[in-house]
């Protein structure tokens, strides 16, 4: 009779390989490979992840959402085949992340940079960026509405990711009427015949 279980056990695990086999041979890659770590905060693009690692087991990784604070569980072999950002306290220059603003076309470069400063400043003053980290302001993209600015800058800690991009956010908001600049997305009007409107029209 036990013979004839563990048989049965033999059979099924040969007749369901396909569907567990991938995970567990990634669930090994990856626990041998020891990059991640349990305690590591990750972003995961392909699957709109960001979060601390809590476990790697051999079919699946526990990841506890930054956001909602809910836990994630993800099949291993997506976290192998997934790009994954994992945001290291150790590194020397620190964990850098960023925000991206759409401004327009009619604000000059300098006054951008004196805005997104005061926004960095603000934060700073929060505790959740790093000072010796210091900020960057570059221009990443000239749309069809507007110009995409990005401001670089250093995280205090990884697990307060999304407070510090919502605090950013929350900062750049509140001082747009005091640097006279404008983050509701450019509109550009295009007549039905293709031509764009005149001062006059």
């Amino acid at each position: 009779q036990t013979t004839s279980v563990i048989g049965f056990v033999a059979l099924f695990l040969f007749a369901s390989k396909e569907y567990w086999a991938g995970d567990f041979l990634s669930g090994i890659i990856l626990i041998g490979q020891g990059r991640i770590e349990r305690g590591d905060v990750v972003r995961i693009k392909d699957e709109g992840v960001e979060g601390i690692v809590l476990q790697i087991r051999p079919l699946q990784t526990v990841i506890r959402d930054l956001v909602d604070g809910h836990d994630i569980i993800l099949p291993n072999y997506k976290v192998q085949n997934s790009r994954v950002d994992i945001l290291k306290t150790d590194l020397a220059r620190g964990v850098r992340n960023h925000v991206d603003f759409i401004i327009g076309y009619d604000v000059p470069t300098s006054k951008v940079n004196d805005y997104l400063k005061a926004v960095w400043e603000k934060v700073l003053e929060a505790g959740l960026v790093e000072e010796e980290g210091g900020f960057v302001v570059g221009l990443k993209e000239c749309g069809d509405h507007g110009v995409r600015w990005r401001l670089l800058y250093t995280l205090k800690s990884p697990r307060r990711l999304i407070e510090t991009k919502d605090a950013i956010r929350e900062v750049a908001f509140d001082l747009q009427q005091e640097h006279g600049i404008e983050l509701a997305t450019p509109t550009t009007i295009r007549f039905p015949d293709g031509h764009f409107p005149g001062p006059s029209e």
